[in-house]
């Protein structure tokens, strides 16, 4: 038996590895003809979602059971996790790849001082184009769509215990809401890249992907309730371990596809569901794995998984950009031998060089309170979560 009032989330910190993974083979995918990508589904795309449900689950861990910082603090604390490793894949980004590929320069709100503003200020999210949401680093619209979140959670925190039903009803509806404006707005399901069309005006805006957090804010209430402190045996959470792993791969693979057959018909909603139509399995998978409590969570709490997915926010920060110098720049040395420990060494070089001095650094200078500090040690791996994406 095992005492749920020791909390160890080393496994969410492994599984982000996973999820950042995911969306690397399916970059890669698309730049590369390596025999074993032929193996990458296109549902890889949904890890993106993994994170933000991720997200959600952890940071109402971390702050649910102590008092919150001022509002400024707390986003300061955001910032600083987020903008040093932002801001540094942008200037290898402009050093080292090709210029007609970094990102779409066009005129007025499309010229490149104004992308430029936007993306450094991560505010690409809400723009309904391929040219915002996609400039320079393109991945990095996924922590602008992050970073709306952070600005709502103190708010959203102080209510999700007593009020889980109703937020997420009211996440829900504006998903509905949204989907309901493509139609009355006519938008094209295809457009260049300064075009509104239904999967712009969908994929990165906050307001639909929000489902996806607060459902991870859900699923934690769920968790601290119901599983954090019961007394459960390793071979009887090892089986809920392989049930929902089983439930996830089954879903992705056979279900999601039924019912995509069932919705080609609406374009918008079709849309939202390649995108994030798995958030809720993925909830359930971060419910089961948050304690370790089976063999399987065991595996994932050993130190070189944890290691992997310490460094997976710069894993995902800095890998397209990796592909397109060894695209364009070394095609010879385009080849999973190279590619891969060439992006594990310098996305460890990062968080070692990077993002914990950074975070530290900028962190003091904005004022930033860390939630990191007092938490008991293995609560401190997880207080971070990667919030990338494709």
């Amino acid at each position: 038996m095992q005492d749920r009032m020791t909390d160890d989330l080393k496994p969410l910190t492994s599984l982000r590895f996973v999820a950042a993974m995911m969306i690397v083979g399916l970059h890669l995918k698309l730049s590369f003809l390596w025999s074993a990508l032929a193996y990458v589904p296109g549902r890889a795309v949904q890890g993106v979602s993994f994170f933000f449900v991720l997200s959600g689950f952890i940071l109402t861990h971390v702050y649910s059971s102590r008092p919150l910082p001022r509002y400024r603090a707390f986003m300061a604390a955001r910032i600083s996790r987020l903008w040093p490793v932002h801001v540094a894949s942008l200037l290898v980004l402009l050093n080292f790849v090709r210029a007609d590929s970094i990102t779409f320069i066009g005129l007025g709100i499309f010229s490149k001082p104004v992308l430029l503003i936007v993306n450094l200020g991560l505010l690409q999210a809400w723009f309904p184009t391929i040219a915002h949401q996609y400039s320079f680093n393109s991945v990095s619209w996924s922590i602008s769509t992050e970073m709306a979140f952070y600005l709502a959670f103190p708010f959203l925190l102080v209510r999700i215990r007593r009020q889980w039903a109703s937020i997420l009803l009211l996440a829900a509806g504006l998903v509905i809401a949204m989907l309901m404006a493509t139609s009355l707005l006519s938008l094209p399901d295809n457009g260049g890249v300064e075009t509104v069309t239904t999967a712009t005006f969908l994929y990165t805006q906050p307001l639909v992907r929000g489902l996806e957090f607060v459902t991870g804010m859900a699923a934690y209430v769920f968790w601290n309730r119901f599983l954090r402190y019961r007394l459960i045996s390793a071979v009887t959470y090892t089986v809920m371990e392989v049930s929902a792993l089983t439930l996830v791969v089954v879903w992705l693979a056979r279900g999601s596809w039924i019912v995509q057959s069932k919705i080609e018909s609406l374009p918008s909603v079709l849309a939202w569901f390649i995108e994030a139509g798995s958030f809720w399995a993925f909830a359930i998978v971060i419910v089961i794995f948050a304690a370790a409590g089976g063999w399987l969570g065991k595996i994932l709490s050993l130190r070189p998984f944890v290691w992997l997915g310490e460094i997976s926010f710069s894993i995902y920060m800095f890998h397209l950009i990796l592909i397109k110098i060894f695209a364009l720049g070394y095609p010879d040395w385009s080849n999973p031998q190279t590619f891969f420990p060439a992006l594990i060494a310098i996305s460890a070089l990062s968080f070692y060089l990077v993002e914990q001095p950074g975070r530290k650094w900028l962190g003091r200078i904005l004022g930033a309170s860390h939630p990191s500090v007092g938490l008991p040690k293995t609560d401190r791996g997880a207080a971070d979560p990667v919030t990338e994406r494709a």
